[in-house]
């Protein structure tokens, strides 16, 4: 029987934000924020029969993970608020600052 737990802060989440072509460069790099991950995963194994030249067993895994923004850079609300503005009528989804995801 195997039992893991983590919680994982991830810090300085560094990605390439595209630009339009009419800024003379494609994108920039910027920190995006810091994202928190914890959860538990398990795995059981029995075996059923063993042999000199043959086993069988049987066994049975899990997981649970949730992720939360804990934050977020400015520039990144900013593209979230235009997205959400431009697909109001047509999406009920935003990103919410601080709640699991």
């Amino acid at each position: 029987m195997e039992l893991n737990w983590y919680n994982k802060l991830t810090k300085d989440l560094i990605t390439d934000v595209s630009l339009p072509s009419s800024a003379g460069f494609a994108s920039y790099k910027d920190n995006m924020g810091e994202v928190e991950n914890r959860g538990w995963e398990f795995n059981i194994q029995y075996k059923v029969i063993q042999t000199k030249d043959w086993g069988f067993d049987v066994g049975i895994n899990g997981a649970h993970n949730k992720g939360t923004i804990k934050k977020i850079s400015d520039s990144m609300k900013e593209y979230n608020e235009r997205v959400n503005d431009h697909f109001a009528s047509t999406s009920t989804s935003t990103i919410v600052f601080a709640k699991p995801l």
